[in-house]
């Protein structure tokens, strides 16, 4: 990156005395010293008694003082950084501002470039100071010993926003980049604002971690090599800070250092043509609302010459983006990727490598899952420590054996009397402040020592340090002045997993006492489905009469109604209520979409089959963009994504959506083959297919014929044709017209509006 010419003029290019204008600063800083101030520096100083005496009865003892600071080297005609350190050291950082202002003012010793050189190079040493205690302590399983980023990170899916879709209607446009560095370097992503977005779990912050262990030791292979100036904050610690060089100063700048927020902003100034921001978590961004310089800079009203990356989840964008922000996206671990991590993080063993994908192939449920970074970490670290790990069916059972085996590193004292855990009554505290944290209108998601220590108890406390259940760190509360020691439950999900017993506790008929004082509906509205999914999932997996509320609840909305698939699969005893559940959802639409992760096309399609094995009616499966083919067994349609459909019995409606993909004959047969199968269907749709214009009669089969099902293709010129199951030609039944400047993108989304107007998409849920 190019750098910024900082130079400045000096005192002899303005042609006055820099020994005269020195003595006008002293005159006016004598006269910012009164009797108190005085008395202090002198104390300070350690002055004997005699010599405080001698200021006191002086004509003019502020000036006294000031003589006696430049005698004693405190203040110089180049330099009063001593003196301000004093200032501040005595609590009088307003005058010692004030003094320094004077100072700038009355001398001309402006600063050259070479002062501020030397300002951005301590700024630089700053950074990477503070930077070093957050890659270095980077903790991949709440037990594990603390370690550097880098010898953990391992890179998963990466891709580009190259066209946003319209989540109602069809999926966005993911082009893949070749490594993270492509999210600085590559010509995809040229802009000045970028935006990293990933579901939880997914890495974002080991990913934010391992660009600034880059720039750090200066990577020769990174991007950043070139970039002076590093800024990173944690958004969340920002609360109630609306400059940027507040934040700045005190994330960065050591407490005894004479680096203000003016001088700050004059480096950032002078060098914005070689800095770089990282703006972690803004999810958690305590004020998203607030007009502040974070959202002023995301926006691109504020340095427009500097790059800005943006970390968040992908369901929580900042408002009012700029048109020209790019948008990156993490897709998670594939088995090149958990096998990579494997042998870099935990051993570099190939057959513990091997013993852990078996585990997985033996567990599917797991499987899935594990396309989540954080559970994948957490599979392939148990797996290490154990011969063989239980079979999973539930994110919830996943969980719940996880913190198990943390508490395993841990005995937890027991009552002698009662055998109950003597840490009970303190675990249903910390559930209630993980709950009351996350369904506040701004999430709180650390709070500080001293209250968790007045609600938990310091034993219970020090021993979910040790475990590292609790992370400590220590921040500056810019709002009230003062450093402060905070804790946060070491991972979000791990809170939703505490609140979700809270929300438990809430709903279940053993605490009807509370019930009758907590409006129900009102909790269960403050929890939203799109950022706290887990929260719901884990109470159904943990208690089926709390299950049954949440999923009455959630079926009201057609986005609960597609995730409450989720929250059903978390009970792992299907009981009545479950396929009433069941039977509700499947009367209207199911939507199997690209967009989806694995995990949550693998819980509709279980669903799809309880139904079918019921022989409960499904109304009708949309299958959106996802490339469905037939197996060799002629009985099984296999997605795009890997998984399979089997046969559906009772399925009455089949549509399949896809962008002017073409079809052969024996393609299109297969289909119909395994179409006849469901004995229940009725119509069979393809929208947006390229089929054969005729198709010979002995590859249709004879049950699509007796039942007379209706096989349709629907066409991007809006042509409606259905099959002739006697003579294999199609027959036109309707015909559309459209305007021919309406795009061919925008002709395909009408036209799936047209054939399926009350069809809504859900969010991509994990």
């Amino acid at each position: 990156m190019a750098q910024a010419d900082p130079s400045q003029s000096t005192g002899s290019d303005t042609g006055t005395n820099p020994a005269e204008d020195f003595g006008l600063f002293k005159v006016d800083l004598a006269d910012h010293l009164n009797d108190s101030t005085i008395q202090r520096l002198s104390i300070l100083l350690g002055l004997k008694p005699g010599e405080i005496d001698s200021i006191k009865r002086s004509k003019t003892p502020g000036l006294e003082m000031v003589n006696l600071l430049d005698e004693r080297g405190f203040i110089t005609a180049t330099d009063i950084g001593d003196l301000l350190k004093m200032l501040r050291k005595l609590k009088l950082a307003g005058l010692a501002a004030r003094i320094r202002s004077s100072f700038q003012t009355k001398t001309s010793q402006a600063k050259t470039s070479q002062d501020l050189e030397e300002k951005k190079r301590d700024l630089i040493k700053y950074s990477k100071t503070a930077y070093r205690k957050h890659y270095e302590t980077a903790k991949p399983f709440p037990s594990m010993s603390k370690c550097s980023v880098n010898s953990i990170f391992v890179e998963g899916g990466i891709y580009y926003l190259a066209q946003e879709g319209d989540s109602m209607q069809k999926p966005d446009v993911l082009e893949p980049l070749e490594s993270y560095n492509d999210i600085l370097s590559s010509p995809k992503t040229k802009s000045m604002r970028k935006i990293i977005e990933a579901d939880p779990g997914f890495g974002k912050s080991t990913l934010v971690s391992q660009l600034v262990y880059d720039w750090c030791t200066e990577d020769p292979k990174s991007p950043l090599k070139d970039v002076e100036i590093l800024i990173f904050l944690q958004l969340r610690q920002l609360e109630g800070v609306k400059s940027v060089y507040t934040a700045i100063k005190h994330a960065i700048v050591p407490e005894d250092e004479d680096m203000d927020e003016s001088c700050i902003q004059e480096i950032l100034k002078a060098y914005k043509k070689s800095v770089v921001m990282l703006f972690d978590s803004y999810d958690e961004y305590p004020d998203q609302k607030t007009k502040t310089h974070i959202s002023s800079i995301i926006e691109m009203k504020m340095f427009l010459d500097i790059l800005v990356i943006i970390l968040t989840r992908t369901l929580i964008l900042p408002p009012n983006l700029h048109p020209d922000t790019k948008r990156i996206r993490l897709t998670g671990f594939g088995e090149a990727e958990r096998r990579n991590y494997v042998l870099k993080a935990v051993a570099d063993d190939v057959q513990l490598a091997d013993r852990i994908e078996r585990e997985l192939q033996r567990n599917p449920f797991l499987s899935d899952l594990c396309q989540v970074p954080l559970f994948s970490t957490m599979v392939a670290h148990i797996v290490h420590e154990r011969p063989e790990i239980e079979i999973f069916s539930t994110v919830t059972r996943f969980f719940t054996y996880v913190i198990e085996c943390v508490h395993n590193h841990m005995k937890i004292k027991k009552d002698a009397n009662t055998g109950v855990p003597a840490f009970e009554t303190e675990l249903a505290k910390l559930y209630r402040i993980a709950f009351d944290g996350l369904t506040q209108t701004n999430q709180q998601l650390s709070w500080e020592k001293t209250y968790l220590v007045s609600e938990l108890g310091q034993e219970f406390y020090d021993n979910y340090i040790n475990l590292g259940m609790l992370a400590q760190e220590v921040v500056f509360d810019i709002p009230k002045g003062r450093y402060k020691t905070v804790a946060r439950i070491w991972h979000k999900i791990i809170c939703e997993f505490y609140a979700s017993r809270h929300l438990v506790w809430i709903l279940s008929e053993g605490a009807s006492s509370a019930a009758s004082s907590i409006n129900v509906k009102e909790t269960l509205n403050s929890i939203n489905p799109l950022d706290l999914q887990y929260v719901y999932r884990f109470a159904c997996g943990l208690n089926k009469s709390a299950a049954d509320i949440i999923i009455k609840h959630l079926q009201k909305t057609e986005e609960g109604r597609q995730f409450s698939i989720l929250c059903m699969l978390e009970q792992e005893e299907k009981s009545d209520q479950f396929q009433q559940s069941v039977k509700d959802l499947v009367s209207s639409d199911i939507i199997i979409t690209s967009m989806e992760a694995k995990l949550l096309q693998r819980s509709t399609i279980q669903v799809l089959e309880v139904a079918s094995a019921k022989q409960i009616p499904i109304s009708c499966v949309y299958l959106y963009f996802c490339s469905p083919r037939v197996d060799e067994s002629g009985l099984n349609l296999i997605l795009q994504s890997g998984l399979s459909l089997s046969i559906l019995s009772s399925l009455q409606k089949l549509l399949i959506f896809d962008n002017n993909r073409r079809l052969t004959n024996e393609e299109l047969a297969a289909i119909l083959s395994y179409s006849s199968q469901c004995t229940s269907l009725k119509e069979l749709r393809f929208l947006g297919y390229d089929l054969p214009e005729a198709i010979p009669v002995g590859s249709i089969p004879s049950s699509l014929k007796s039942r007379n099902v209706k096989v349709w293709s629907v066409m991007i010129t809006y042509v409606y044709r259905r099959l002739n199951l006697q003579t294999g030609h199609w027959q036109v039944k309707r015909f559309f017209t459209f305007h021919s400047a309406i795009s061919y993108n925008a002709s395909l989304v009408s036209l799936f509006a047209l054939c399926c107007p009350s069809t809504v998409f859900s969010h991509q849920l994990v």
